[in-house]
């Protein structure tokens, strides 16, 4: 049997972690920043941890995207709708195969002053009474009321709203989004430079405040290939309903 002196032991251990460079001087059983003798014949090599929420935002590289489209009071017409829209081309290339994943979308309803959405009536009114508020996110404008079997649609949502007579307030009694990113596996690819923000209602007191519809995108940039990432684009600019 082969007998090895410490010294011996120390120099085949370095030999085994070939070039990896030595940080500082041999200190007891620190060999190197993450190599340590723990037995005369066991060498532990140890990785650095990654906290798990670190691991996290350094894995998919999310980012946040804000939009709102607001009304004044006097402007509000039944039925028509109101959008605005915010510029995503720093994120779309489509003959580079970049494409813009929409991961999450949060919704909010308030009046034009951001206060909870509860439309109040000036007088009684004579008779009982209904208000919507239908709105939705989507990757080209559009002037009506949407249907999802328009793949443009990204998110969407619809609030309802009753007053009995002659109570003197409208009640909630539907809220919710109906279609949202987080509804499927691998959200919803956009392949355009411009997403759009829409709203309409019908029978909003006029004697009220304003109505804002607001937005917060949970988004990445994914790379596709080009030809893929033109499959997008063209369904995406023919899709209507």
């Amino acid at each position: 049997m082969v007998s090895y002196t410490e010294r011996d032991k120390e120099s085949l251990i370095y030999s085994l972690i070939g070039s990896i460079k030595q940080e500082g001087v041999l200190n007891g059983a620190k060999l190197h920043r993450n190599l340590y003798i723990v037995a005369p014949h066991i060498i532990l090599w140890r990785t650095p941890s990654v906290p798990k929420n670190r691991r996290k935002y350094m894995k998919d590289a999310s980012f946040i995207l804000g939009m709102e489209t607001m009304v004044p009071q006097a402007e509000i017409v039944d039925n028509v709708p109101y959008s605005s829209s915010i510029d995503v081309s720093a994120y779309v290339d489509i003959p580079d195969g970049r494409l813009l994943r929409i991961k999450a979308v949060n919704f909010r309803l308030t009046d034009e002053n951001n206060l909870p959405l509860n439309p109040l009536v000036a007088t009684q009114k004579a008779t009982d009474s209904e208000m919507d508020v239908a709105y939705h996110l989507s990757t080209s404008e559009k002037a009506y009321r949407v249907s999802l079997a328009d793949t443009n649609i990204i998110a969407s949502g619809l609030d309802y709203f009753l007053a009995t007579h002659a109570q003197d307030c409208w009640i909630n009694i539907f809220s919710g989004g109906d279609s949202t990113p987080e509804d499927w596996e691998d959200g919803f690819l956009a392949a355009t430079d411009t997403l759009w923000l829409t709203f309409q209602t019908e029978n909003y007191d006029v004697n009220y405040s304003g109505l804002k519809v607001s937005a917060q995108l949970e988004c990445e940039m994914v790379k596709a290939t080009r030809a893929d990432a033109l499959s997008v684009a063209v369904a995406q600019a023919t899709s209507a309903a």
